[in-house]
């Protein structure tokens, strides 16, 4: 026991003193594919659905432990089987084989158990290149993202091994899957056809997709249940089918990138995700699809400038100079034109030169100097209002409407009409407004609030909460318990005011 320990603390203690940490808290969960797992066994499929944390825990509590594979990229329980040292290092600790593999199994050749090349993926998807270097986990959860079909199935690709699960069989309940043992260990980089032959011979290319059926050998969508669309089609066999894709706003994702260099133009590739909805000619849904319409957005190279350059040409205000410099990455002298400075115009801090004011009837404008050339610019200001010396009264304003009246301008002699705003209110009351009663089970109930109003047009200045009071008889007259006055006709609501109604002062 004390050997085995101190092997997994050696074993531990090299990977750790290795240049490829950043994926140290990889595990399980960056290759798991709930949709592979509960697929591939019925019995999971009938206890948990696609829940994919509750498929997740029973796959590291007991999937694992009963030989059952989690991924279509490793299958972690046969890589735990065939490496003697990796078993003795990390026991049942899945999470620790999973980074292992990510962080030296792929360099190292071990391919026991590897179900997909990932490093050939990578390398012959320079858009995956780019973006997880050589960050294996990231590339496994790329891959599995971006190749999964709308049934969970995920496509095969370049680097999909097709190989028997050594020593394993038909593992874990409810599996129905018989292995393909026509690629031997190490292959991973090659997918052979099944069958007799030369498999040299019968290599596929993985990477070429199969052509697209068109036109009328396009094969007939099947009709789906209604509100459970097909969505693994092809688009071109939706369409031949006579299916109407609905308008879309592209969602981008970035999937792919080239920093621009000195001497060489960069990118940035995005992937559209959003989902295209497919109807028939009567609006219904018929089929859900990806876009995955893509975009590539250029960087040109460009060489990298020091704080300060030296102008052989000093740029004007408006004339372009040029300027002359080391690149900062690559040392190359460089000569370069650089633009017109422009006006330096601040009307907001600096007080206009000449100004002329605005009339009724002409613009006025203020004039200001550029800092570095003076060279003018005229800013116009907007017309100015209308003067009337005396106005006649059309309407008196009330509380409760505008007020009309007119005057002719001094300036232009233009007859000017508006209105004027309301009248203050004048005669304003407060009082305690009593609803008619209402039938509350046996008794009879009524509101009291108090409001301030207007008497004259009935606006509500103010309005209190209402109180709800209890009557012991429905009889008219004073309310027994509060002693005021109330009409106790049936009713279903009570009227509540509020600040901006309208009371009618009759009540």
């Amino acid at each position: 026991m004390r050997g085995k320990t101190f092997f997994a603390f050696l074993l531990i203690t090299v990977m750790l003193a290795g240049d490829v940490l950043s994926v140290s808290a990889a595990g399980v969960k960056d290759i798991f594919d709930a949709d592979f797992y509960a697929g591939k066994y019925n019995d999971l499929k009938s206890a948990y659905g696609n829940d994919e944390e509750a498929l997740l825990e029973h796959f590291l509590s007991r999937g694992a432990g009963e030989g059952r594979v989690m991924s279509p990229v490793l299958d972690v329980v046969a890589y735990r089987a065939a490496y003697a040292d990796l078993n003795a290092a990390f026991g049942d600790d899945w999470n620790a084989y999973v980074r292992h593999y990510f962080t030296y199994g792929i360099a190292e050749k071990r391919t026991s158990g590897v179900l997909f090349d990932l490093a050939a993926y990578a390398e012959q998807n320079p858009h995956v290149q780019a973006a997880c270097g050589n960050d294996y986990a990231a590339v496994a959860r790329y891959y599995l993202r971006e190749n999964k079909t709308s049934d969970g199935i995920v496509k095969k690709a370049v680097g999909t091994v097709s190989r028997s699960l050594t020593g394993s069989g038909e593992r874990g309940a409810g599996t129905a899957e018989t292995p393909d043992a026509n690629i031997a260990a190490g292959e991973g980089d090659k997918a052979v056809k099944s069958g007799a032959g030369d498999p040299e011979s019968e290599i596929v290319d993985a990477e070429k997709p199969e052509p697209e059926a068109s036109g009328s050998e396009a094969p007939a969508l099947k009709a789906p249940v209604k509100g459970n669309p097909v969505s693994n089609e092809p688009a071109s066999n939706i369409t031949a089918a006579g299916a109407f894709a609905t308008e879309h706003i592209h969602a981008w994702v970035l999937v792919g990138c080239r920093e621009a260099t000195c001497v060489e133009d960069g990118y940035k590739e995005y992937c559209c995700q959003d989902i295209i909805a497919y109807t028939d000619a009567a609006g219904n849904v018929v089929a859900t699809l990806k876009c995955k319409e893509t975009m590539r957005e250029e960087i040109k190279a460009a060489h990298t400038r020091p704080e300060y350059v030296v102008y052989t040409v000093f740029p004007s205000c408006t004339q372009g100079g040029i300027a002359e410099y080391n690149c900062t990455v690559c040392g190359e002298a460089v000569s370069e034109e650089v633009a017109a400075s422009g006006h330096d115009y601040d009307g907001t801090a600096d007080k206009p030169v000449r100004t002329k004011a605005s009339t009724c009837t002409e613009a006025g404008r203020e004039v200001f100097l550029c800092k570095r050339c003076g060279a003018e610019i005229t800013e116009e200001l907007p017309l100015a209002d209308h003067t009337v010396a005396e106005w006649v009264t059309d309407q008196d304003a009330t509380c409760g409407a505008e007020g009309k009246r007119h005057g002719r301008c001094s300036v232009c002699n233009t007859l000017i009409y508006e209105s004027t705003e309301k009248a203050a209110h004048r005669n304003v009351e407060n009082r305690n407004v009593i609803e008619d009663a209402y039938q509350v089970s046996t008794s009879v109930r009524h509101s009291v609030q108090n409001i301030t109003y207007c008497r004259d047009c009935g606006y509500i200045i103010s309005a209190s909460e209402p109180s709800y009071v209890n009557c012991a008889d429905a009889g008219n007259g004073k309310c027994c318990t509060c002693k005021l006055d109330v009409t106790r006709a049936a009713l279903e609501a009570v009227k509540v005011y509020k600040a901006g109604d309208v009371y009618d002062c009759g009540q």
